[in-house]
């Protein structure tokens, strides 16, 4: 049986992931839905950013096949269009503090387009950066609680707002829309473990 866990920083990334197949609710956020061949559980952080992840994943939960962290992302570049789809290829952590960034690989999902994540512990909104692309508050803390236990990490995320002062509005008006663009990406990814 392939056993693969789907990460989300919230209830509004989820929600429509969640309508996809009878899911049990096992305890406080934390949903399964199995078939013969796959395990899908899915977990939804109860606070974003660094600390959700600590709360949620320590220790890591370990006899997985696959991490998948899905969820939106602020895009700080100009050219990255909205309410589009990305995996990502590598994530970092970005800090005020210290010039030394340490970058993770993670597993890019087939067919859909590349980006780099950038992660932060407060929300980003210092406009955009020419050595960003997309930017969220979890990503790199996922990927490193995955590398604990030797988990192989995948991301999807959706570019769900500029990183401007008055790119919230985008997100906030959006996330239904947003919401599903991920459900439509992790529908055929679990579909594709089915015949495994």
């Amino acid at each position: 049986m392939f056993k693969l866990l789907l990460i989300f920083a919230d209830p509004a990334e989820a929600a429509r992931t969640l309508s996809l197949f009878p899911f049990s609710l096992n305890k406080e956020n934390f949903y399964t839905y199995h078939t013969e061949n796959v395990l899908l559980d899915v977990m939804v952080l109860k606070t974003w950013g660094y600390r959700g992840v600590v709360q949620a994943l320590s220790p890591p939960p370990s006899g997985y096949d696959l991490w998948i962290n899905a969820g939106f992302a602020g895009a700080a570049n100009p050219n990255i269009p909205l309410l589009k789809t990305y995996t990502i290829t590598s994530v970092k952590e970005l800090t005020p503090t210290t010039s030394v960034e340490e970058e993770l690989e993670v597993t890019p999902i087939p067919r859909l387009p590349l980006a780099q994540l950038t992660s932060v512990r407060s929300p980003y909104r210092d406009g955009f950066h020419e050595h960003l692309q997309l930017v969220d508050m979890e990503g790199f803390f996922i990927a490193k609680q995955a590398s604990l236990v030797a988990c192989p990490c995948s991301m999807i995320k959706v570019s769900s707002d500029y990183t401007t002062r008055e790119g919230q509005d985008f997100l906030k008006n959006n996330k239904v829309k947003l919401s599903q663009k991920l459900a439509e990406a992790i529908f055929p990814i679990y579909s594709s473990f089915i015949d495994v």
